[in-house]
């Protein structure tokens, strides 16, 4: 009977210490995200992960952000090499593919998860990396089924080269009529006045979501808002945008969106970003749009979803693991022993009664994420 007794306490013990008292997350992001709402909803994420002590009661989260140069891979490297001295548990981002790239390598040398945040082009899986943006070939596939829903036969791609989402190829090999044309802001002007001439009527904008706003206000000024007009734009981001003066003339406009701005939770969690930013006393240009609009944009909100799946990802392991300090550095051959168990469990980790990951690659909506067609 004693001895039932000290194997239960025991037990026990591991249960409650399956944690260390602090778990770090390191976090890469461009130097243009600064105090952006990015930043705010990553380290909302954790405020909100630490302050729900039901989710690691014993346990602090801490973040680790290290801000680098797009162009810069060697000290972004070293940056994430200096995290990892410190003993963290994962790297988050960033979104720029090159860089994501030769931290992916680190991570994967070293047996630390790599939870990465891009329109990865390549549908090939790595054994330390989660990414939680679909995939281009998943969302090629979405456009093609919106194309043939609207019944186009021919159709105009505005396509920003390095930024946009449609794979030329796919649509060619379709039996679409199409017309390409790669822009940037300055060839706006001129390429939709092309296709003003050509009359074509059923455009693809395929831009960078910063440039949108800029294609949109060329539309305006060359006057093709008509109802005849029907613009597909690629960025999930459109609801960032004022569309108050194409209601007017029954322009068509279609869009793909991954925040269901309309779900409950969702609107329960922006008004907490709400207080949690006025708290933080952020720049008040990010305040008020999130004031105004009552949304956040595609990015912010897989940022905000990751940290949720590598907490629980911590939470499935804690029943049956102990997780050890990540004690591992740049400069030795040594990996962390409890990496490759972390990565497990956040790779099957159940979210929203869905299963959202599937060797690393994000099949379903997960956390705040929905996806919904916008017309």
């Amino acid at each position: 009977m004693r001895t039932h007794y000290i194997f239960t306490l025991v037990i026990n013990i591991l249960n409650v210490e399956s944690l260390p008292p602090i778990i770090r997350i390191g976090a890469i992001f461009s130097k243009s995200e600064v105090n952006s709402s990015t930043e705010l909803a990553f380290k909302y994420a954790v405020h909100t992960i630490n302050r729900n002590k039901g989710m690691l009661p014993d346990t602090t989260l801490m973040y680790d952000i290290q801000y680098v140069d797009e162009t810069d891979s060697f000290h972004a490297c070293k940056k994430v090499c200096n995290q990892i001295k410190t003993g963290v548990h994962a790297i988050l981002g960033p979104s720029n593919g090159l860089l994501s790239c030769h931290i992916n390598s680190i991570c994967d040398a070293l047996d630390i998860p790599h939870i990465e945040i891009r329109a990865d082009a390549k549908h090939t899986a790595r054994e330390f990396s989660i990414n939680l943006h679909p995939f281009q070939d998943i969302i090629n596939d979405a456009f093609l089924d919106i194309i043939h829903y609207l019944n186009w036969t021919k159709v105009a791609i505005l396509h920003e080269n390095q930024h946009g989402l449609v794979q030329m190829r796919r649509l060619m090999q379709t039996s679409l009529e199409v017309h390409v044309r790669y822009v940037n802001p300055l060839t706006y002007v001129q390429y939709l006045n092309e296709m003003k001439n050509m009359e074509m009527h059923n455009l693809i904008l395929d831009t960078k979501t910063d440039n949108v706003h800029i294609i949109l206000k060329t539309i305006l000024k060359l006057q093709m808002n008509e109802y005849k007009y029907h613009y597909f734009i690629t960025s999930f981001d459109i609801e960032k945008f004022d569309l108050e003066d194409f209601k007017y003339n029954f322009v068509n406009i279609t869009s793909f969106c991954l925040v269901d701005v309309n779900d409950v939770g969702v609107k329960k969690t922006l008004k907490e970003l709400e207080i949690y930013k006025n708290l933080q006393k952020s720049n008040k240009e990010g305040l008020q749009f999130f004031r105004k609009l009552h949304t956040i944009e595609t990015i912010p909100a897989l940022i905000y979803d990751s940290v949720h799946i590598f907490v629980i990802g911590l939470q499935s392991l804690q029943q049956s693991h102990f997780l050890r300090v990540a004690n591992v550095s740049c400069e030795s051959r040594h990996t962390w022993k409890g990496g490759l168990s972390l990565i497990n469990y956040i790779n099957s980790c159940l979210f929203c009664m869905s299963l959202p990951l599937v060797e690393g690659e994000r099949v379903r909506e997960c956390g705040i994420l929905q996806r919904r067609r916008r017309k």
